[in-house]
């Protein structure tokens, strides 16, 4: 791992772009140089977490676009896809991620609704 650092800062096109995805497939690389301790481990774990959370916010960035865009109500946006109120305030907010039928179907509502609300 050591090594890897080393390199990792020798290398100045590294410095480069600081995207906060590079900076994350970088680490990833040195991690996988690393031996199988706990810090690497953990590490790995982090950054897989912080990947995930900012998929996780641009999918429910979507649903509330959805939502808004619809012109129904939460509640009513919930009926039509087949969930609840409380269901739908968390695919929302990005604590649970809907399947990607549900997204098809969210995303169906939506422009229908949209549709039927400019007619």
């Amino acid at each position: 791992m050591e090594r890897a650092l080393t390199r990792a800062r020798q290398d100045r096109r590294w410095v480069g772009s600081w995207s906060p995805e590079r900076i994350v497939r970088r680490v990833e690389h040195v991690l996988a140089y690393s031996r199988p301790c706990g810090v690497a481990n953990l590490m790995g774990r982090v950054l897989r977490s912080a990947r995930g959370a900012a998929e996780r916010e641009t999918v429910a960035g979507s649903v509330r676009q959805a939502v808004a865009e619809s012109g129904l109500t939460r509640a009513e946006f919930a009926s039509r896809i087949g969930t609840s109120v409380s269901r739908l305030s968390t695919y929302a907010t990005g604590k649970v991620v809907p399947s990607a039928v549900l997204m098809v179907r969210i995303d169906r509502v939506a422009v229908r609704a949209a549709r039927q609300t400019e007619s």
